[in-house]
């Protein structure tokens, strides 16, 4: 369905590591393309460069603290409409980043102001041929290097890079995700004078039980600002919006509830569950025991490895396999050959992530705070039963003692103790699996999310059209 407006979107996120929140950010800006909409996606690199560069072409800016390439819209010469000469040439003055230089080839950008025709043709042919027959500028954001810790002088380069980033592309519709792109990406699109809509995605609120108050007191002050300058925030679950009004962010009309989607060939996937062991080098008359996520605190890898300690020491017809990457894999990887851990396989990030939990006969989910884990609908979609903390929106998705079990974070010993009695127990198995596909509902779908976000991003810009027309 093609939109009666071509918009232009700017999706910001804070890093392209592998995770649920950047695969859907990924997916619905394509979505946009295929609407016929104007797209860009703003993120420090990470694991999903590579892929979100296949899906998006130069429209991926990688913020890095270096230069940006950024297309031309539809096609036609590089800013040579007015939306964007009329941004370039005051930001070129303003702010200093960089000056222009026109080309026959089109417009590229001197660092330093000095330089020939050649050398604009030059870095026309080195650009990468993401997309045959479309220019692209180069611009030079300064410091803007988005960082999850909180880092003041980094955030500080971050936001004023962002608006300056906002000020030059004219989106229409800014779209935030997570909690440090969420506040700095909101606040540069309210400050940068364009008359553009403002969403926000919480895939999960960065402020948490285990934070130092001082830090958890911060990110509540920090979204309650950033509310005030959002047309919507979406959240992934109900918990999420229940806890935001708790902690006074936003009002119950900005809310609206859009699931994390998924979308898998369910048949497919179980058809090959034996193949894939087989690469993995599981032996087909063994257990398998999935979990996936990033090795940082949130996803509690500690807790994950004493529970891999736990089950593979118990039975030793019992693999654990832990999918994912972040700093700290590594040395859980190092730890589990010193512990003589043999069962316990840390293949790293894994574009197959869904294969592997097709292949398992239980998942398992630690993690200390979420929004709504992309992993754990898989493996109900997946048919296969769950045993997990109990945060967030995973409750609104794992059916207690029918599709899976369900602990206050933390409770690791009794986490495992409830795995190997499923593991012990095929029939049990069988039934939550069965009871955990057969309920899964349309609204955890790829589809009912991008129709949704289609929806709301009609709805905010329409408010605007009308706005402007009073």
């Amino acid at each position: 369905m093609r939109s009666p407006h071509r918009n232009r979107y700017l999706h910001i996120i804070t890093k392209l590591e592998l995770g649920g929140a950047q695969v859907n950010t990924i997916l619905s800006a394509c979505d946009a393309l295929r609407r016929g909409h104007e797209v860009f996606v703003a993120a420090a690199p990470g694991e999903l460069s590579k892929w979100a560069r296949e899906k998006l072409g130069v429209r991926l800016l990688e913020l890095n603290g270096g230069s940006l390439r950024i297309p031309s819209p539809d096609g036609a010469d590089v800013f040579s409409s007015d939306r964007f000469s009329n941004a370039f040439d005051a930001l070129a003055k303003g702010e200093g980043a960089a000056t222009e230089k026109k080309t026959t080839g089109g417009t590229f950008v001197n660092h330093e102001g000095k330089g020939t025709t050649e050398e604009g043709r030059r870095a026309k042919r080195e650009e990468p041929a993401a997309e045959e027959g479309r220019e692209t500028a180069e611009y030079v954001l300064p410091g803007c290097r988005l960082v999850r810790p909180v880092h003041p002088a980094a955030d500080i380069g971050a936001f004023f890079g962002l608006r300056r980033l906002i000020r030059l592309l004219r989106p229409d519709l800014v779209h935030t995700h997570s909690s440090k792109a969420g506040i700095l990406g909101r606040l540069a699109a309210a400050s940068s004078g364009c008359d553009c809509a403002v969403i926000h995605t919480v895939h999960g609120w960065g402020f948490h039980s285990r934070q130092p108050a001082v830090t958890r007191r911060l990110f509540v002050a920090s979204e309650r600002v950033a509310a005030r300058v959002t047309d919507r925030i979406l959240v992934v679950a109900e918990a999420n919006r229940r806890r935001g009004l708790e902690c006074g962010i936003g009002t119950p009309s900005q809310y609206r509830v859009v699931r994390s989607g998924i979308s898998l060939d369910r048949e497919g996937l179980r058809a090959r569950r034996m193949e894939t062991r087989r690469i993995l080098g599981i032996p087909p008359q063994d257990l398998v025991v999935v979990w996936v996520g990033n090795f940082k605190e949130q996803k509690n890898p500690e807790g994950m490895y004493e529970a891999a300690r736990i089950l593979t020491m118990a039975r030793k017809d019992t693999w654990f396999l832990a999918v994912g990457g972040g700093t700290r894999q590594e040395a859980y990887l190092s730890r589990a050959r010193r512990d003589g851990l043999h069962r316990v396989l840390l293949p790293g990030w894994r574009r197959d992530a869904a294969a592997i939990i097709a292949s398992a006969d239980l998942f398992f989910h630690t993690a200390w705070f979420e929004g709504l884990p992309r992993a754990v609908l898989e493996a109900q979609a997946l048919g296969i039963p769950v045993v997990s903390t109990n945060v967030d929106g995973i409750p609104e998705a794992v059916a207690e003692g029918r599709t899976g079990f369900l602990f206050p974070p933390g409770e690791i010993r009794r986490m495992a103790a409830k795995a190997l009695e499923l593991l012990g127990n095929p029939e049990l198995r069988r039934r939550m699996g069965e009871a955990a596909a057969r309920e899964f509902r349309e609204e955890f779908t790829l589809e009912a999310m991008l129709r949704e976000l289609d929806r709301i991003y009609e709805e905010v810009l329409a408010e605007r059209r009308a706005g402007r027309g009073k």
